[in-house]
């Protein structure tokens, strides 16, 4: 839920501007690869993942911390919210190894990516 939260918030407010040339297309090709692995017909469909993403977003804009995500997965309309994003969990099991190894990989260029733009200084 946290990824999504992040990858979310990336993509709505992201000062693309502050990156150098070429870079927001390699952040957001990322972005977009980490989406697809995630997707499919065992996956997430990515119009869930933003919607967990937002799911994960307090009003003031902050992550919803973990305890309270706990706390209202106990109550079955708030769980049903994210329900798809659980099976998808349950049912990790039943996507093809290079599936999982896609998911894993995109994940892993992600991070190559993002401590590639670690040069950028913080944006008030």
């Amino acid at each position: 839920m946290i990824y999504f939260y992040h990858a979310n918030k990336t993509r709505r407010e992201f000062p693309f501007g502050a990156l150098r040339p070429g870079d927001d297309v390699k952040l957001i090709a990322a972005l977009d690869d980490v989406r697809a692995s995630v997707g499919g017909y065992w996956g997430i469909y990515q119009t869930l993942q933003d919607s967990a993403g937002e799911y994960a977003r307090l009003q003031d804009g902050h992550p919803l911390p973990y305890i309270q995500f706990c706390e209202q997965m106990y109550k079955e309309e708030e769980r049903a919210r994210v329900l798809r994003v659980i099976d998808f969990y349950r049912d990790i099991a039943q996507k093809r190894p290079e599936e999982r190894a896609q998911m894993i990989q995109s994940l892993h260029e992600l991070t190559k990516v993002v401590k590639s733009l670690a040069h950028i200084e913080e944006v008030p």
